[in-house]
């Protein structure tokens, strides 16, 4: 049925070219109004009503679901509600960012590849799996740079971080407040995670044009 199905739209439209220049367009629409005018005006009211009505109507869905249930201009950054200064808030959306195009973006585009293994790996699995397959071989030679970093970003927001300001809370509650040592100590883990944090977020603006699949 597909084969007939096609035949017949080829035939409709005059069979045209797989892909051509602008001039090679040019020359077969001239030919197709030629020798077929009945089939050219009927694809021109077809075109018509595709590209001006249902593209106007398709135009009109996506203008409600970008303001409610696709809001890709908004950035979810996963804190508690309450005040943040802007440099926590930079900090959030940054990772967040990157944590969302792995488990999100790549996953969903390791699950073109390998619809199988997404029905029992997780988004996380699925993502990192997706940016490791990326780097294979000489013609993705240009993403193993970009596709490492972001794993080892990846890493340190999801694992490593956690363990960082989870050692500064228990510091905190052992901590006296009496102690000065131990005070300062806490201001230079504190420093140490800032400057850490900042390392991994510059490695992210350095290779941003590579988020995206």
């Amino acid at each position: 049925m597909s084969t007939i199905y096609k035949n017949i739209k080829n035939w409709f439209e005059f069979y045209p070219p797989g892909c051509a220049t602008l001039e090679e367009w040019a020359e077969f629409n001239t030919r197709f109004k030629s020798k077929a005018p009945a089939r050219y005006y009927l694809n021109e009211i077809k075109d018509f009503i595709e590209c001006s009505i249902f593209k106007t109507i398709e135009n009109g869905i996506w203008w409600c679901k970008y303001r409610t249930t696709h809001r890709y201009h908004v950035i979810n950054t996963r804190l508690k509600p309450g005040y943040y200064e802007t440099d926590d808030l930079i900090l959030h959306s940054v990772f967040v960012l990157l944590q969302n195009f792995v488990e999100i973006q790549c996953a969903h585009k390791y699950g073109w590849f390998y619809p199988k293994r997404v029905k029992v790996l997780t988004r996380k699995q699925c993502g990192i799996d997706y940016l490791k397959c990326m780097t294979r071989g000489d013609k993705n030679k240009h993403l193993e740079e970009p596709y490492q970093a972001f794993l080892k970003c990846y890493h340190y927001w999801t694992t490593e971080r956690a363990q960082k300001t989870k050692a500064i809370d228990d510091a905190y509650e052992a901590c006296s407040g009496k102690d000065l040592e131990a005070i300062h100590k806490i201001f230079d883990m504190e420093g140490e995670l800032t400057n850490t944090d900042n390392e991994y977020i510059c490695l992210i603006a350095k290779y941003r044009q590579y988020l995206w699949t």
